[in-house]
């Protein structure tokens, strides 16, 4: 036999090496793509997940803990942005006017707020802070209506001028 009938002979075995290799990659792939559907539902850890916060069921309604300013007559009111509460990141704003809220906090942090909204230009026409949970319905909310179902007052104080 020679030299090229014998390479001629072993390519097809590389071949199908190869072919195997390929389809147990494949094989192995496809495993590792369904193994977070075979997890019980809710399980969460890296590096399998069944990425609860997709398919976990959401509440209807929502609870957003917030910082207003008030004018005096009580009628406009002025949502409290980040950098007033201490903060350039909404998340930590939000975080921050919870804590307050669980720790039962929230007349020490409204003094400061009103204390900052007094030394920041644009807010002159407000003279109250208030710190309020509302609770809305998600699904009327995205459809227009910003009407809460209600309102828990924290906590009101006045603007020192």
């Amino acid at each position: 036999m020679t030299d090229g009938e014998a390479a001629t002979e072993r390519r097809p075995t590389g071949l199908r090496a190869r072919a195997g290799h390929a389809y147990a990659v494949s094989l192995g792939l496809c495993a590792l793509v369904v193994m977070p559907g075979l997890r019980p539902l809710g399980y969460d850890s890296f590096p399998w997940s069944s990425y609860p916060m997709f398919s976990d069921p959401r509440p209807r309604e929502a609870t957003i803990a917030h910082a207003l300013a008030l004018s005096f007559d009580g009628q406009t009111r002025r949502p409290v942005p980040p950098p007033l509460l201490g903060s350039d990141e909404v998340l930590q704003a939000l975080a921050t006017v919870r804590g307050a809220i669980r720790g039962h906090r929230t007349p020490a942090l409204c003094r400061r707020i009103a204390a900052t909204v007094a030394e920041t230009p644009g807010w002159s026409d407000f003279e109250w802070i208030e710190i309020a949970s509302d609770r809305y319905d998600v699904l009327t909310y995205f459809g227009g209506s910003h009407r809460p179902l209600d309102r828990s007052i924290h906590t009101r104080c006045r603007i020192p001028r």
